[in-house]
């Protein structure tokens, strides 16, 4: 376990699984299903809360291209998106979403997408910013298609009619329109500027008849978005959505672009590293719906790749490839969240799912503010000349605090997974499920106090279902665990991360499982921005960190002696190390501030 690929692994050298159809792999339980309670009701809640302040409402959140600093449709649809996953998983109905989708139509162009019409020259920030508008208009519909069946006083007809409308116009006016530029994307860094962008890309040059961005690779978020349009339209207007034909040209569009993807040496060309994640998203959900599953395989080779050279030594991401002395980005924190997950749905391999606790509590807690926002953090190692982690920028509040709600949101629907009558805890959180299986509903709650004390109790509530498979995590870092049913010890084994229980459940069944684990000491993920030996140290998927402000030694083989629940104490010294993960601790605000050091 203290070898860098006990963790970071060769994930590039895994066997591939293969599947006879994409739809039979486990699935994500749905938004209504799942009840989280504890430190992520708390952290959606502010979230949402900050999505509904004066910058987000409909009078300030429509932009002119010059006030969204050449990111059309970007804000507004960001925002549109991080509403609706806040509502989705919190069930709280938005205050100004339906206002903001009625006033949309209004700030379209001619043509209907966002942004000026284009004639012979694509704008890679402007797809990129359409592409967020159709994510947005996307999950508005599926939301939409949710609350007809479970909430019908909450539907918006008229809502999900701008929505499909929107879609179709953006799709078939930007996208489909010169189809012979895509396949003359730039894929190598050509005559764009090096090291050139700030926290917010901007357009740095003309080529092949494109305007290309300081955010390289920026046009596969537009992707992503072509993806989830694409997606819509087939299942909610299949009547009047897209021709055969034009269905035909929107995968031309979505292959050639995978195609340059594959193409692009992100080291070479310094990709930003957020474009490059949802890159790998629309390839792993283009195959979900066309069975293409060798798009998974690119997609894990990529997320690899970024594994090993785009992501700090708290899991967080340097903002481009090969940038070492840069910032993080939330965005990519996201990204590489959900990508985890999406890999493990595709594998069962639990690994993954270890990397996605350790990025969820390391990183995207660490970024989320006391106002329910996301900001930015240092990348602490060579290139920036410190051991410390600490605050880059307070908040990102024109995108990253959208995408942190799409992450939260994800870790409250991603904590069950399901398929036949088999059922995937992927992680331990305070909640309650209505699960529903092939035989009926399955109903259970959880509490825990993991991970400061990892001791996780399931109880049953009903079952309707039969006989149930229930899989419980065991993630990498458990060096042993007693498993109990109705407090007698069951001899199991873990397997890819998970022990079973297989029985016909029934009510006020209870099943604990207590995990022992100790600190670790782990090697640094990036040896080229760390010095030779750098050590870290975790308590289960806590990060452990130093309050200092200036760098410190540890000693060869420390004593760990805990008090309390967040300090742990070196014998002999007077080093006490505590974890990075906060709850959106009030005095990690100012640039520099909340200085820990990581790397020892």
């Amino acid at each position: 376990m203290n070898s860098r690929h006990s963790f970071l692994l060769p994930f590039l050298l895994l066997p591939l699984l293969a599947w006879s159809a994409p739809i039979d792999v486990p699935q994500p339980a749905g938004y209504a299903d799942v009840h989280v309670y504890g430190e992520l009701k708390n952290r959606l809640k502010l979230n949402f809360d900050r999505l509904e302040e004066s910058k987000y409402q409909p009078s300030h959140l429509f932009l002119s291209m010059q006030e969204s600093g050449g990111w059309p449709g970007d804000t507004e649809g960001r925002t549109i998106l991080a509403l609706v996953e806040d509502a989705r998983s919190t069930r709280r109905q938005p205050r100004y979403l339906k206002e903001i989708i009625r006033q949309l139509p209004a700030h379209l162009n001619a043509s209907g997408y966002m942004g000026p019409v284009i004639e012979r020259q694509l704008n890679e920030q402007q797809l990129s910013g359409n592409g967020w508008m159709m994510r947005g208009l996307a999950a508005y519909a599926d939301w939409q298609k949710e609350l007809q069946q479970i909430a019908p006083q909450y539907y918006d007809a008229e809502g999900v009619q701008i929505a499909l409308r929107t879609l179709k116009s953006t799709v078939r006016s930007l996208y489909l329109p010169n189809l012979d530029l895509y396949g003359r994307y730039p894929v190598s860094l050509g005559k764009r500027p090096k090291n050139a962008g700030g926290a917010s890309g901007t357009t740095v040059t003309t080529q092949n008849g494109w305007q290309l961005s300081s955010d390289i690779g920026c046009v596969f978020i537009g992707l992503d978005g072509l993806v989830d349009a694409y997606r819509v339209l087939h299942e909610q207007a299949p009547a009047d959505g897209l021709t055969a034909a034009e269905s035909k040209d929107v995968c031309q569009v979505i292959e050639t672009l995978i195609s340059k993807f594959e193409a692009m040496d992100l080291l070479a060309v310094k990709a930003q590293t957020h474009a490059s994640l949802t890159a790998m998203r629309a390839l792993i959900r283009y195959a979900e719906l066309t069975g293409k599953t060798r798009y998974i395989a690119l997609a894990r080779k990529r997320y690899d790749l970024y594994l090993h050279n785009g992501m700090t030594e708290n899991y967080e991401n340097y903002n481009w490839f090969g940038r070492l002395d840069s910032w993080t980005e939330p965005c990519a924190i996201v990204d590489s969240y959900l990508l985890a997950l999406k890999l493990w749905q595709h594998t069962l391999d639990g690994r993954y799912l270890s990397l996605a606790e350790r990025i969820y509590y390391n990183g995207l807690c660490h970024t989320q503010r006391r106002n329910g926002g996301f900001g930015l953090d240092n990348c602490p190692g060579l290139a920036s000349h410190t051991p410390l982690l600490q605050v880059h920028m307070p908040e990102a509040h024109w995108c990253c605090t959208m995408r942190g709600a799409e992450g939260l949101s994800e870790a409250s629907r991603s904590l069950v997974f399901q398929r036949h009558n088999e059922i995937w805890l992927t992680a331990i959180r305070e909640s309650e499920m209505t699960i529903r299986l092939e035989g009926g509903a399955f109903k259970f709650g959880v509490s825990t106090s993991y991970p400061y004390v990892a001791s996780t109790r399931v109880d049953i509530s009903s079952n309707d279902a039969g006989l149930v498979t229930l899989h419980l995590p065991v993630p990498q870092w458990v060096k042993s665990f007693k498993l109990m049913l109705n407090e007698k010890v069951i001899n199991a084994k873990a397997e890819n991360g998970f022990v079973t229980v297989k029985r016909k459940f029934e009510t006020n069944d209870r099943v604990a499982i207590i995990y022992y684990y100790d600190v670790s000491e782990e090697p640094a993920i990036n040896p080229r921005n760390t010095a030779r030996g750098a050590r870290r140290y975790f308590f289960g998927p806590f990060q452990l960190g130093c309050k200092t402000d200036s760098p410190v030694e540890m000693p060869q083989n420390p004593r760990w002696r805990r008090e309390g629940a967040l300090h742990w104490y070196v014998d002999g010294t007077q080093l006490d190390l505590t974890p990075v993960y906060h709850e959106m601790n009030q005095h990690i605000w100012a640039p520099g501030s909340g200085k820990q050091q990581i790397l020892f």
